[in-house]
């Protein structure tokens, strides 16, 4: 403790303080002492008291807008962390806090065992974390070079069961729609997407419209300004594709609508599957046909794993990486062709 306060030019007390959470330094002050306390080496999760069970889910603030898929996700996280006997606080961190590496002073005013990430979350963020040797989750979203455990959705083979199952409707020209931009789960089901489209024959590349929403929540705002290049398609001689795979279930309510502006009918005309299982695939007309991602499981996996990760605290950890693989359900946005 006394090195950091050299570090610094502060006093001992001051970084005893800053460490344990307490008033009487500022925020700035005490960003400084994590960021030397890890540089140095010092076990800072050490010094939070290990007498409660509380727990922390971090999102980022963009996470507020989603008023469905990530409302379930801190619905589930809260209900099963209490039948675990966790308490769990859900906060937000913006990206200002994300880029100056800042370990939130909420974390040690309740004096969290371990943090679970949901959202749009930075990578070096979630190493400053890691750093300082606090138990983590990472739920939702996949980070490429993390030692850090992971639960995702089977993106990949959701994408490829979807469009499988179009190809089982006899749909042989399908197009991909989705915004890539903010989480690579959306790249990753348009790698399955090309997966069941390269076993059955059929060239890729020729219908995907992929686009970069700036992290906005898919509306009428953001796949508007797609539109022109999707009825580019539908202008040729060989007409447009006969279904389309939306990289989730809102993007697939926003299509739909875009469609029938122009005077398409779904599924009539045009076939549209969704992706995540959410309530809204099931309220709109028609039904949406969706792949469950399974919400309740990766909730489960990601608080069983982060209170294995405390009881275990000061042994070698090994993190793993849980995809969980859903299931299709069927709805009534998919027209049979044979």
């Amino acid at each position: 403790m006394q090195d950091i306060a050299d570090e610094l030019n502060i006093s001992k007390a001051a970084v005893s303080l800053a460490l344990a959470g307490k008033s009487g330094v500022s925020d700035d002050l005490r960003n400084n002492v994590i960021t030397t306390a890890v540089r140095l080496g010092y076990p800072i999760v050490d010094k939070v008291k290990r007498t409660n069970n509380n727990l922390l889910l971090l999102l980022d603030d963009g996470r507020e807008k989603d008023s469905d898929f990530f409302y379930a996700v801190v619905s589930k996280c809260l209900n099963y962390a209490q039948k675990k006997d966790y308490n769990l606080l859900v906060s937000t961190v913006n990206s200002e806090t994300q880029k100056q590496n800042r370990i939130p002073k909420v974390f040690y005013d309740i004096e969290a065992q371990g943090v679970v990430f949901a959202g749009n979350i930075k990578k070096n963020y979630v190493q400053t974390f890691l750093n300082a040797k606090i138990p983590c989750v990472l739920m939702v979203q996949h980070l490429y070079g993390l030692n850090v455990d992971n639960i995702v959705s089977a993106n990949e083979e959701g994408g490829y069961e979807l469009t499988k199952h179009l190809l089982g409707k006899g749909h042989r020209k399908i197009g991909y729609f989705a915004d890539t931009s903010v989480f690579d789960s959306f790249s990753k089901r348009l790698w399955g997407y090309r997966k069941a489209l390269e076993e059955a024959g059929i060239e890729t590349g020729k219908y995907e419209c992929v686009f970069d929403a700036a992290g906005e929540v898919p509306s009428e705002k953001t796949i508007s300004p797609v539109m022109p290049k999707v009825a580019s398609f539908y202008n040729s001689h060989n007409g447009g594709p006969t279904a389309w795979v939306a990289g989730n279930d809102i993007t697939a309510v926003g299509l739909i609508n875009e469609f029938r502006k122009r005077g398409y009918r779904v599924p009539e005309d045009i076939s549209v599957v969704g992706f995540d299982g959410m309530p809204i695939a099931k309220s709109f007309h028609p039904k949406i046909t969706t792949y469950d991602s399974q919400i309740d499981l990766l909730v489960k996996f990601s608080i069983d794993l982060i209170i294995k990760h405390i009881e275990k605290a000061g042994k070698i950890w090994y993190p793993v990486q849980i995809s969980v693989i859903g299931r299709i359900i069927e709805g009534e946005s998919v027209k049979v062709l044979i």
